[in-house]
């Protein structure tokens, strides 16, 4: 069954990456999340997606001049609107708490900035596994990131872990052939690379099959026909009216 992900929370509705987005995605029933996580200097593992501040913060700079005791000294919600000006960044942590006791898959995108030469960006996800073993997500969670090197890591620290590569538009080599023979589990497919042929082609080499992000109703239809397992979404309101009425045309099965 497909899993409807709210990307980066009910992201439409709250702003991006705040704990308002992920209870209210929550509430809108969402299968989980898609999230991102950066490992500061200091080791802490926060929530956020952009390198550079000031898209959805009010303050500037990049996430490495913060540390854990200054991380949430700024507002990552006041941007989008007054009401949510408390928001700040979540701790990785502190979303896994809320997730904990809630049926939730968690689609974990590591993220980095190669152009630095921090020796703790290497080894990041030595910083994330154990949370998540602490926190029981081992059978609930995936890893994705444009940082082949450490999933690769990752994937021999932690063999039982699902993985997934991104990779850029410009890439030049058989991502699929590269997928199998690193042991990765899942293909991300992006919205051009969408038909019925490529999920039936992956799945046939028992490969998962993800897709981000998703919002046309038509296209989240056709990604429930095909059986799609991990669908990203930011308007998680339409993508479970949508899997709901498929539901329903199929007995609630």
């Amino acid at each position: 069954m497909t899993k409807i992900l709210a990307h980066r929370g009910a992201n439409r509705i709250c702003p991006e990456n705040t704990m308002s987005a992920f209870k209210k995605a929550y509430e809108c029933n969402a299968d989980g999340y898609e999230s991102d996580v950066f490992v500061l200097h200091d080791l802490t593992p926060v929530i956020h997606h952009d390198f550079l501040l000031g898209r959805c913060e009010n303050v500037g700079g990049n996430i490495y001049d913060y540390r854990r005791e200054n991380i949430q000294s700024f507002s990552v919600g006041e941007k989008y609107a007054q009401e949510f000006a408390f928001e700040r960044i979540p701790l990785f942590e502190d979303l896994l708490k809320y997730m904990q006791e809630k049926d939730l898959f968690f689609l974990i995108e590591m993220k980095s900035d190669v152009r630095q030469e921090c020796p703790f960006i290497k080894y990041q996800e030595d910083i994330v596994l154990p949370l998540i073993k602490r926190y029981g997500f081992e059978d609930r969670c995936a890893f994705v990131s444009l940082n082949h090197q450490m999933l690769l890591r990752l994937k021999s620290k932690y063999p039982e872990a699902k993985i997934s590569m991104l990779y850029l538009y410009d890439h030049e080599m058989d991502v699929i052939d590269y997928t199998l023979k690193n042991g990765f589990d899942i293909f991300t497919l992006r919205r051009d690379e969408m038909t019925k042929e490529n999920v039936e082609k992956l799945h046939s080499l028992n490969l998962e099959v993800s897709t981000w992000p998703q919002n046309n109703p038509e296209m989240i239809r056709n990604c429930l026909d095909w059986g799609i397992d991990y669908l990203v979404t930011d308007d998680i309101e339409t993508a479970m009216r949508v899997k709901n009425e498929w539901l329903l045309e199929r007995g609630g099965k």
